[in-house]
């Protein structure tokens, strides 16, 4: 029987994949309970969206450790139910764009690449969030950074392009 009570498996505040590899091999539903935390964290829940970006990476062989991060995350959601994301009314033509980004440099003692994330308001309404690793490895935080923030930057200008042509649509219709 394995034990996932939430003493039992200490996990550190900045775990990474690397820190659930090791331990006896689990077999059990992992891949499903992984592809729907994902669908949940990208849909409605950016909070878990790190955690479980970490532990998709052992999917491959999972473990015991890792299948109790699982269920912790689980846990957390149970906890958080009542959670939401509140959507204010904004005048279109007074919106603003704004973008928040973080990197975190060589969090990853496997191969050294760093993990970047960034949000995307739109009239203080959270619209896009996205957490990856970094296909490259940063030589300096400030590289991790700075790779961080370009690929912000590229999705800033691409829905920037689409409100704008969204006013475009909408004062052409108004005339």
């Amino acid at each position: 029987m394995l034990d996932c009570n939430p003493s039992s498996i200490p996990i550190e505040t900045k775990a990474t994949a690397a820190t659930f590899e090791k331990g006896n091999h689990f077999n059990g539903p992992y891949r499903e309970l992984v592809g729907s935390l994902l669908y949940l964290a990208y849909v409605s829940r950016p909070d878990i969206l790190f955690a479980v970006n970490c532990l998709s990476q052992l999917q491959e062989h999972p473990t015991d450790a890792a299948w109790c991060a699982l269920k912790k995350i689980l846990r957390y959601l149970k906890g958080t139910a009542k959670m939401k994301i509140n959507y204010k009314k904004c005048n279109l033509y007074d919106s603003d764009l704004s973008l928040y980004v973080d990197a975190d440099w060589g969090s990853n003692s496997n191969d050294r690449k760093s993990i970047s994330g960034y949000l995307i308001m739109f009239c203080n309404n959270p619209i896009l969030w996205c957490v990856n690793k970094q296909k490259c490895i940063a030589l300096s935080s400030t590289e991790a950074e700075i790779i961080a923030l370009s690929k912000g930057v590229q999705d800033l200008l691409w829905i920037k392009g689409i409100a704008s042509e969204i006013v475009c649509v909408k004062k052409s219709y108004s005339i």
